[in-house]
């Protein structure tokens, strides 16, 4: 099937193939069919795989591919770049290779310059980070099914990335969450169908975090994390617990090695932790007073004399020209990372509470976003990532629109006319602080009440969300859109925790509990 040129044809045919793709991939039982007999005909193999299709997901999955087509076809491509200049860098436009970014690490570029290598057509692009996003919620459905939950339970994880509007606008824009979450959820899957057991599935798991975190290296501490709960999870001799937890974790590094050998040996930059300390540095500048600690050599004109509860919030410290660092080291070049590291560490460690304090305050941003606003430049929250609120300047969107033509065609420059409609839509299908509280209040019951190996898949799902959750605000700095993958991985544990309350309450638990 050849898709016609012109924007609707051309995005009504790669619909037809988005359609064709998911279903045959939900004709694909979770447990493996019974042979089919020799003398059985094609209809009736094909009668059998349609019963093993649950309804309900092929519905839901249909309704939200509907919601990514009209998406597309109803937003205008010119506004996709939540952060002015990130779109420039991902697609590495003014920029030598694809390793030359010390900030990001290469796996999303390399993403898009693959694509790139088959077609330029930006719709293209679009069209499989949507694709991505429908593979996502069909994971984490297999995880919880996997895990022990209802076919009808299972539909929460995947309801939520199907239908949130928060999804639809990370999947449309140049942003690496569709990837990351993707890769992400083939993790979780691969985990909780390896049961920790499956050397082959544990070492997929490793491989795929991995990957994800050379997409995003926020995901770094994961396979640690896979490891712990190998060990924990297996109920073998400890020789065979430490040979699961090491098919968790010695994967993962040496992709991660081999990656960073590969990086350096090609381009100039892995994009791994390489300015981690300037990304600590605007952590700390809301708080750090140098009359409590002595600065490190050569960093003492990072000190200020304005009191803490004066100051602006982090983007301030990473980005503006007047923050004190940038003063003085006005590169930000890897080359002084260390040395504005050690004073945001020396900081840390001679103001833990005043850290902790700051740190609590941003996990307080996902439940309520308007909580650190008393500090201007404290990042973006819900209403700042909306199909609306994007490139509101028409100079932003312009040079957005010149820079992405360097690298795709079919860009469409016109003024968006969906966006009074998609911004309405993300706003009602949403999770917001109320919803959050609810996902962990389920996990925890699923982490306390649930029984042998779903306790230990909801512990995964939990462990991995928490981390994904803390680790922005402690290293660097809160962002709404921060919240939205691991809240898609809270999704399962919920959903088993949901599982329980609902058994408890069954006529058959209500008689037992009376009989006894």
């Amino acid at each position: 099937m050849r898709c016609n040129e012109g924007g609707i044809s051309r995005l009504r045919c790669w619909a037809c193939g988005i359609v064709s793709l998911t279903v045959l991939t939900l004709r694909r039982p979770l447990t493996r069919p019974t042979p089919p007999s020799l003398h059985s005909g094609l209809g009736d193999v094909r009668l059998r795989a349609m019963r093993d299709v649950y309804r309900p997901l092929l519905i839901l999955v249909a309704v939200g591919i509907l919601l990514r087509v009209l998406t597309m076809v109803a937003y205008s491509t010119v506004v996709m770049d939540y952060y002015t200049g990130d779109a420039g860098r991902y697609i590495r436009v003014g920029y030598h290779g694809v390793f030359s970014d010390e900030w990001q690490p290469a796996g999303y570029a390399l993403f898009l310059a693959a694509i790139r290598g088959v077609t330029s057509t930006l719709s293209v692009t679009v069209a499989i980070q949507h694709l991505l996003g429908i593979a996502t919620s069909v994971l984490l459905f297999a995880t919880a099914r996997r895990a022990g939950a209802s076919r009808a339970l299972a539909l929460i994880p995947a309801g939520i990335v199907l239908l949130s509007g928060d999804h639809l606008f990370l999947e449309h824009a140049f942003l690496t969450e569709s990837l990351w979450m993707a890769l992400l959820a083939g993790g979780l899957y691969s985990a909780v169908r390896g049961r920790a057991i499956s050397l082959r599935w544990t070492i997929a798991a490793s491989a795929l975090l991995a990957l994800s975190a050379v997409t995003r290296n926020v995901s770094l501490v994961l396979p640690a994390a896979l490891a712990t709960w190998a060990l924990v999870a297996n109920s073998g001799s400890i020789r065979e617990r430490l040979r699961m937890a090491s098919a968790a974790l010695v994967p993962a590094v040496l992709i991660v090695v081999m990656y960073v050998v590969v990086a350096n040996a090609v381009g100039s930059h892995n994009g791994l932790g390489e300015m981690s300390g300037w990304s600590l540095y605007q952590r700390v500048g809301q708080f750090a007073d140098c009359r409590r600690f002595s600065a490190p050599a050569g960093t003492q004109g990072l000190c200020e004399s304005r009191p803490a509860g004066q100051r602006p919030g982090p983007f301030f410290y990473y980005w503006d020209p007047a923050a004190p660092a940038r003063k003085v080291f006005p590169s930000m070049s890897p080359a002084v990372d260390q040395k504005v590291g050690a004073f945001a560490r020396t900081a840390i460690v001679h103001q833990p509470m005043d850290y902790i304090r700051t740190v609590a305050k941003d996990l307080v941003r996902y439940v309520d976003p308007g909580a650190g606003f008393d500090r201007t430049l404290s990042g973006s929250d819900p209403a700042s990532m909306s199909f609306r609120a994007v490139s509101p300047d028409p100079a932003n969107s312009s040079v957005f629109a010149t820079t992405v033509r360097r690298r795709y065609t079919g860009l469409d420059a016109s003024p968006d006319r969906g966006s009074a409609v998609l911004e309405t839509y993300q706003r009602v299908f949403r999770i917001g602080g109320f919803g959050l509280l609810i996902l962990l209040a389920l996990s925890a019951v699923g982490l306390f009440r649930a029984k042998a190996y779903v306790r230990q898949v909801s512990a995964l799902c939990t462990s991995f969300a928490v981390i994904l959750f803390v680790l922005p605000p402690a290293v660097s700095s809160y962002d709404a859109r921060y919240a939205i993958p691991p809240a898609a991985l809270l999704t399962v544990s919920a959903a088993l925790g949901l599982g329980v309350i609902l058994k408890a309450q069954s006529p058959a638990a209500r008689s037992a509990k009376n009989a006894s």
